[in-house]
């Protein structure tokens, strides 16, 4: 009697550790779930916010993340607010060169240059980001043909991507021209 008694002990402690090892798992697959479904900054940024809990308001994105968070890519590369992002940079402006014939920045936009010149002529909400490099670039180097073209693609992101930021500004333009900050 003694016997079954300790057998079926055993079968309880045996059943109860199984529950307790089912139930661990199953918080790690809640856990490993909800870090796949949330989008973290590639780069680290601890204080990043995915687009999705923004509602759709591409606006208060930008400034959340990157603007209010400047101090996190001050002293990065454009890559890695780039790769931050999860809006696409399409499209890009640099800045009009300085006296020395210098470039010190660009703004990213979020939309194709087609549909760029679609929002200035025939008015709409554009937002772009403003990034201001710590080294400027020669003018003539970065209107040559080859940097020039105003796209996001490889050959743009190899360019722009490795320059080292000095300052972020996220901007919202209105047309007819209304500029926001």
């Amino acid at each position: 009697m003694l016997i079954i008694a300790l057998q079926k002990n055993d079968v309880d402690d045996k059943n109860k550790f199984n529950m307790k090892k089912l139930i661990i798992l199953l918080a790690i697959a809640i856990n490993v779930i909800a870090c796949h479904t949330q989008k973290k900054a590639i780069s680290g940024n601890k204080n990043y916010i995915s687009y999705s809990k923004f509602n759709n308001d591409t606006l208060k994105y930008l400034k959340t993340n990157f603007e209010n968070n400047k101090a996190f890519y001050i002293g990065k590369t454009i890559k890695t607010l780039v790769d931050d992002s999860e809006i696409n940079v399409l499209s890009l402006s640099p800045l009009v060169p300085k006296k020395d014939q210098k470039v010190y920045g660009v703004s990213l936009f979020f939309v194709n240059n087609n549909e760029k010149s679609d929002k200035i002529y025939e008015g709409g909400g554009l937002y772009c980001i403003i990034v201001n490099f710590q080294e400027g670039i020669s003018g003539a180097e970065v209107f040559s043909k080859e940097n020039s073209t105003g796209v996001w693609n490889p050959s743009g992101a190899s360019f722009y991507g490795e320059r080292i930021i000095k300052d972020i500004e996220v901007v919202h333009y209105e047309y007819p021209l209304k500029q926001t900050h």
